[in-house]
């Protein structure tokens, strides 16, 4: 049970390291100091849910819906992505010292962020199939209360990652006091939602043959 323990771990943990859009909202939202607890939590419970459902069966009911419409759900994210990216981007080049006072200042509502977090979460169709159909897969030889270790250890590993992400970035931001450092964040955020969305754009068929 140790090692299906560490192996979940270990297979979390490396699969969650991989820059993605809800690390990047983590990441912002911490350096902003704005609803860290809740956003970690929603994200490592949001994973532990994903996690457990595919180690346990769900995974199999799944794979046959993400083959049939992978086109449809993956356009859909990149759209999302992009969206996002574009107003990232804005807001970096339309920085200014009063704007950026009056969003560190004031605190948006806690539930448009707990919203936007869920959109980062559950449109995302690399968590489906990081969790749904990879974890899952690995998990297949295992006996239940090897099962059960290999679930503990891949949600430990991501409520660890949230937490160091999250709270991490908030020991950072004194060091976002100035327009233009926040415009360097928001620009690498921009470029990582685009490159996102890009990506998930070249794994539908409709786009595979360019």
């Amino acid at each position: 049970m140790v090692a299906a323990f560490g192996s979940g771990f270990a297979i979390s943990f490396g699969l969650i390291l991989a820059i993605g859009a809800q690390n990047a909202f983590v990441l912002r939202q911490g350096l902003l100091r704005q609803y860290i607890v809740m956003v970690v939590l929603f994200c490592a419970l949001s994973d532990a849910v994903l996690i457990c459902a595919g180690v346990f069966g769900l995974g199999r009911l799944f794979a046959p819906i993400m083959q049939e419409y992978q086109n449809v759900i993956f356009v859909g994210a990149a759209l999302w992505l992009g969206w996002y990216g574009g107003i990232r981007l804005y807001r970096a080049i339309m920085y200014r010292q009063k704007m950026l006072d009056a969003e560190v200042m004031t605190y948006p509502s806690r539930w448009k962020v707990l919203v936007a977090v869920g959109l980062m979460t559950w449109l995302n169709p690399h968590v489906y199939l990081d969790t749904l159909l990879l974890i899952a897969t690995l998990s297949l030889g295992l006996e239940m209360p090897e099962k059960i270790a290999f679930a503990g250890g891949a949600c430990l590993a991501s409520l660890i990652f949230f937490c160091t992400l999250g709270f991490g970035a908030a020991r950072l931001s004194p060091l976002m006091k100035t327009a233009r450092s926040w415009q360097i964040a928001d620009s690498v955020i921009a470029g990582i939602m685009f490159v996102l969305a890009i990506s998930m754009l070249f794994q539908t068929s409709w786009f595979q043959h360019w």
